[in-house]
């Protein structure tokens, strides 16, 4: 009985909660934070199963996790639970299997920390980030709204014009006819005044451009459409919940949001693989990534054609890779210097002149990707020709 005193007082000095399950998946023991944070009394959950859903346990709802505990007797993620009053809270879980001396039995520990804060920072640091990178491409995004709406505008001032000169054409026609229309007399000026007026309205013309006018307002207002897409899909917040991603479609609402960046110093070629398998990710952060990446090669195009006055090259490809979704973004830039190599993910380095950059791009695109989506990011970079970023994210 002591040496259980003290287990219990022990787990309950735990800054973090502590749940233990027998071989079947039910609730042997919770300590104190676990309470503290749920809201549920201990009586409230002793003895309940895991496998039925519980709303502070939903960790347990993905199978994966049980096969993941059978073979690799630990599993590792975080988990969106429910507390009695109904408030979600999120959790980083640590779970692992493990054997009474002798016996086949297996029984589990459970680590949880309530990270809703840590979270809710990561969110707004986010945020931060997506509003600095709005608040660079604002003007640029701005421009491009208003070229396709300053040929919608003109094209419908042609289409106002010409109908109120084929309104008069017509109410002309109409006149006629209301008239005493049998008179040679009353047909010779009804003649002359039509050919006076489409003299003056140029109908063959008109006729010729007005399906033009139709296209050049359905092109722009399907340009504006794009952007503004484009836009509604990078500040969209995913709040922290991965879900299946067109990758695809991704980098090509991002080149969108950068065109004003490239346009003027690259080409962009997208060679994307047709039938890439939707890839589970948080989808507001995985653009921030690509438009991070994007704005750095316009930029290292843009300081090396200083020098050369050439436009250069971005090349984004996508590809499958075992387990992996891989990108791949390329420029024909400066490059990077070697001695540099190993400092640019750190956070505030930047190799770009005052004003250009903060230095925070990298590291935070490193962060999402390695940490966030447990993939991979890497650069390799020829100095004077050019650099490739490559992108591994699992599916």
């Amino acid at each position: 009985m002591l040496q259980e005193f003290i287990y219990r007082s022990t787990l309950d000095l735990s800054p973090n909660s502590v749940v233990i399950l027998d071989s079947a998946g039910k609730i042997l023991y919770v300590n104190k934070k676990f309470t503290e944070t749920t809201l549920f009394k201990y009586n409230e959950v002793h003895h309940k199963n895991v496998k039925d859903n519980l709303p502070y346990m939903c960790e347990f709802a993905d199978n994966s996790v049980w096969e993941l505990l059978i073979n690799e007797r630990q599993w590792h993620g975080q988990a969106k639970n429910i507390k009695k009053n109904g408030k979600y809270y999120w959790e980083s879980v640590s779970i692992y299997a493990q054997s009474e001396e002798n016996s086949y039995n297996n029984f589990y520990v459970i680590f949880k920390e309530d990270i809703s804060e840590k979270i809710k920072i990561e969110n707004q640091r986010t945020i931060s980030k997506k509003m600095e990178s709005i608040g660079h491409l604002a003007a640029g995004i701005a421009h491009e709204i208003n070229s396709p709406l300053q040929f919608v505008n003109d094209s419908i001032y042609f289409l106002d014009i010409s109908f109120t000169d084929m309104i008069e054409y017509i109410k002309t026609i109409e006149e006629y006819f209301k008239s005493n229309a049998g008179s040679i007399e009353n047909y010779v000026e009804l003649n002359n005044s039509l050919q006076a007026l489409k003299d003056n309205l140029d109908l063959e013309f008109v006729l010729s451009e007005v399906p033009e006018a139709f296209v050049r307002i359905s092109n722009g207002l399907g340009r504006v459409n794009k952007i503004i897409t484009a836009m509604k899909r990078f500040t969209h917040s995913s709040q922290n919940e991965k879900s299946m991603v067109d990758i695809n479609q991704e980098i090509e609402m991002a080149t969108i949001l950068t065109k004003n960046e490239w346009k003027y110093v690259a080409e962009m070629k997208l060679n994307l693989a047709e039938e890439l398998p939707m890839i589970f990710c948080r989808v507001d952060e995985i653009n921030q990534v690509l438009i991070n990446l994007i704005v750095n090669a316009s930029h290292a195009i843009a300081d090396k054609k200083e020098m050369t006055e050439t436009d250069g090259t971005i090349t984004i490809a996508t590809s499958i890779e075992g387990n992996d979704c891989k990108i791949t973004i390329s420029d024909t830039g400066k490059g990077i210097l070697p001695e540099n190599m190993d400092r640019v993910f750190d956070p505030f380095f930047t190799t770009k002149d005052p004003g250009k950059g903060t230095g925070q791009g990298l590291s935070l695109s490193h962060d999402i990707i390695v940490n966030k989506h447990g993939g991979q990011i890497y650069i390799e970079s020829d100095f004077g020709h050019g650099t490739t970023v490559t992108v591994k994210i699992p599916k």
